[in-house]
């Protein structure tokens, strides 16, 4: 078959998976194939055909159309790979949601059937089985680039001892630590906890998948230029595949790893089954103490028997690694070791948190430093793969996709704000996700490290709610977020656009060119969103759409008021997600969490932010005592502490925020329970303390702080967080916060001195705290 021919094939299968000439025609994939090569659609074609004839004749001349203007097989596959991968990556990041939120009520299924309402056809099965087919041949039929790996990298990374894993990620002070040994024991801790931790285990699990997956691409591309070189001499292969030249001893591992590979497929590391745990049942028979782990061309994973101890390079290791994840392996004496750690919460959380953070950037290395690319190979462009790919359900329910993917964005951009997303569709014996029109699909429940946690009630999240607007008439976004309650009012609205391609609506200077999908003037996103934003009010209101618009504003633009946001985001999809959209989300929901703070105190709230360490043990109650002086005369009430001590692994804390409590002497109390913190060095964390201060204060709003600390901040190079005191200390003066710093503590008596005339900061004496205080309460309440 000719290239020609095969375009032509290509174009063909498009066309006819993307059910042109029916109601199902997927319009965005085709005008972004059709632009990419300078096309427009045919007019004729928007309208569906009644017969097979009509619809075969419209196909056959689309497909001939799309075909001439294609240069290449391999543009046209390049093309049609930036649409599915965008559909990949919203399959990975729903799976990611839909497990997390599994762990935290059943546990139970890896599978997760997701669909609208009871309609059986229109549903979707995701599973690793399912997600890995649909990356399987995304990979197949991509464009493979082939380079020299950084060898000495990788073996830094990773190296094995007869399968147990040693090396650590770069930049990793403590030798101890050891991710690729770390990142096989977790679906064994995923059997021995349960609740919040099973949680921790499973976004440190999806974040490891992603770091096997991004070393599998390392890997293919790696067999691919092996084959490339198949008839090359392997002892000259070093200087084409590698960056930096080998040792004799390891290019002599090289060659035995390049002549194994060329003789069966197999690319991998030695290992003793007698030392390894979860071993497949099927590999146990016949195997000699010293066998193989890894994976063969097609990276089916597998062990297999050999004679004798085969040292492995950087990359073999590597092979090794992700084969040990895919068969559920790793070391005993690994488990016998993190076996302490499961008893204890802390701990276990840190090292969780350690493992999906490093996975992520060691992810990234892989993905951008690992290989030095010099060129690519077409690995496949075989017919029935490009066919199986276009035929997977991913792209019959990808508008259903779509939905799903926006939600898990709402939600990943409202727990950036202090809130926990909840799946309400998710049910807990088979693993079922309905997304179901007119039903509450999610829930945010305040985070209880909140201050105003237990004033707070969770907000709803509904799909395609019938809404009766201020006009009378009904509306219904795809997404709404929605006070709980007879009397709910709407916060955010989220319409997604995932099929069509229209234009934004915005004035503009410029002439735009109006194609016949956009020949009419109501189908522009301006007029979509302002119907929805009249007839709700929301504080918020995004049009989203998952294809270019054809004069793509600023997604920063406002094109409401003040106190109805109206914003148009162009091509929102995977990757491409603008910051302003979590900073939006943030801002109208942190209004509903300011009108339920406490109303006890007259004066508004106050806040102590107050030093634990040992050298304020004797100073804390002198600070209490004014406080209750100042309470005497003046009911404060709303009164918050934020305690802190010190970095360090023996410190009880770093930061923690308390309250709010009704009276002084019910703030004391509850400070009087925690333990003392060391401190250590003269400077002590006033940096983090005053930076949970400041989100204190963009939460409840400006109200009175007081500082009562002997010691001096780090400076921001000194803080392991980077946080600048002088920064964080100028927001809350900014943000109308009254200051009173507590000048005579001790040797700190100079660290006020550069705020000294600022508006809204005081530094005062201990003993004229309590007038202080009386006089700025009665400034607010004007008596």
């Amino acid at each position: 078959m000719t290239d020609a021919e095969q375009i032509l094939r290509l174009a063909g299968l498009i066309v006819e998976a993307l059910q042109v000439g029916t109601r199902k025609r997927e319009w965005d994939v085709l005008d972004e194939l059709f632009a990419a090569f300078g096309l427009e659609l045919d007019p004729t074609v928007e309208h569906p055909q009644t017969t097979d004839a009509e619809r075969a004749e419209v196909r056959v001349r689309m497909a001939n159309t799309l075909a001439g203007a294609v240069p290449s097989t391999a543009a046209l596959l390049d093309e049609l790979l930036v649409c599915g991968g965008r559909f990949v990556a919203m399959l990975g990041e729903v799976y990611e949601r839909l497990t997390v939120a599994n762990a935290t009520t059943s546990g139970g299924s890896e599978t997760f059937v997701v669909k609208r309402g009871d309609l059986d056809e229109q549903q979707l099965t995701i599973s690793p089985a399912f997600i890995e087919k649909v990356r399987r041949l995304h990979r197949t039929i991509a464009q493979v680039g082939i380079g020299r790996l950084d060898e000495e990298g990788l073996a830094r990374f990773i190296s094995a001892d007869n399968g147990e894993l040693y090396g650590r990620w770069s930049g990793e002070k403590d030798t101890e630590r050891r991710l690729a040994d770390a990142v096989l024991l977790l679906p064994w801790l995923r059997t021995v906890v349960d609740g919040t931790q099973r949680a921790a285990v499973e976004r440190a699990r999806v974040s490891a998948e992603r770091l096997v997956t991004s070393a599998e691409w390392v890997i293919h591309r790696h067999q691919a230029h092996l084959d490339l070189l198949a008839d090359a001499d392997p002892a000259q292969v070093e200087e084409e595949v590698l960056i930096e030249p080998m040792g004799e001893r390891r290019r002599q591992s090289l060659v035995t790893e390049i002549e194994r590979y060329r003789d069966s497929g197999f690319l991998g590391t030695s290992v003793d089954p007698r030392y390894m745990a979860g071993l497949p049942e099927s590999s146990m028979a016949g195997l000699l103490e010293s066998s193989m782990v890894g994976l063969y061309r097609d990276l089916r994973p597998a062990v297999v028997e050999i004679d004798g101890y085969r040292p492995a390079t950087g990359i073999g290791d590597l092979a090794g690694f992700v084969a040990m994840w895919r068969l559920g392996m790793f070391a005993s004496r690994s488990r016998i070791a993190l076996e302490p750690l499961v008893s204890d919460p802390a701990g276990l959380a840190t090292w969780l948190e350690w493992v999906t953070l490093t996975c992520g950037l060691a992810a990234d290395w892989l993905d951008d430093r690992v290989l030095q690319e010099t060129g690519s190979v077409e690995t496949s462009a075989l017919l029935e793969e490009v066919e199986e790919y276009l035929n997977l359900p991913l792209w019959r329910h990808r508008d259903l996709l779509y939905e799903i993917w926006l939600l898990c964005v709402v939600l990943a951009a409202a727990e950036g704000g202090g809130w926990r997303g909840e799946l309400a569709g998710l049910r807990e014996t088979s693993g079922v996700w309905v997304f179901a029109a007119a039903a509450k699909v999610a829930e945010l429940v305040p985070d209880p490290l909140w201050s105003d946690a237990a004033l707070l009630k969770p907000l709803d999240i509904w799909s395609e709610p019938a809404l009766r607007g201020a006009d009378d008439a009904v509306v219904t976004p795809d997404l709404v977020v929605r006070t709980p309650g007879p009397l709910s009012r709407s916060l955010l609205v989220v319409e997604a656009k995932d099929r069509e391609q229209f234009p934004s609506g915005r004035p503009s200077s410029e002439p735009v060119s109006v194609s016949v999908r956009r020949r009419l003037p109501s189908d522009s996103a301006l007029r979509v969103g302002r119907r929805y934003a009249g007839a709700l009010r929301a504080q918020a209101t995004w049009v989203c759409n998952h294809c270019d618009f054809a004069d793509p504003p600023d997604p920063a633009d406002n094109f409401g008021d003040a106190w109805t946001e109206l914003h148009l985001a162009s091509a929102f999809r995977p990757g491409n997600v603008p910051g302003i959209f979590a900073d939006s989300v943030r801002r109208v929901l942190r209004p509903w969490c300011a009108q339920l703070r406490s109303s006890a105190g007259s004066g508004g709230p106050l806040t102590v932010v107050l030093d634990l360490t040992a050298s304020m043990a004797a100073k804390v109650d002198p600070v209490w005592e004014s406080l209750l002086s100042a309470e005497g005369t003046t009911q404060l009430g709303d009164i918050r502490v934020v305690v802190y001590g010190d970095h360090g692994d023996n410190e009880p804390f770093l930061t923690r925020k308390l309250g709010p409590f009704a009276t002084v002497s019910a703030a004391r109390e509850a400070v009087s329970n925690l333990a003392s913190a060391d401190g250590g060095d003269p400077e002590e964390a006033l940096e983090d303390a005053v930076q949970r201060c400041r989100e204190l204060v963009d939460d409840l709003g400006p109200h009175t702080v007081v500082i009562a600390t002997d010691a001096p901040p780090h400076r921001p190079e000194d803080c392991p967080y980077g946080i600048d005191l002088r920064i964080e200390l100028t927001a809350v003066l900014q943000a109308g916060a009254t200051v009173y710093a507590l000048a005579d503590l001790g040797p700190n008596r100079q660290l006020w001195r550069e705020f000294v005339g600022v508006d809204g900061f005081h530094a005062v004496a201990l003993r004229d705290l309590a007038d202080r205080i009386r006089d700025s309460q009665r400034a607010v309440t004007g008596t």
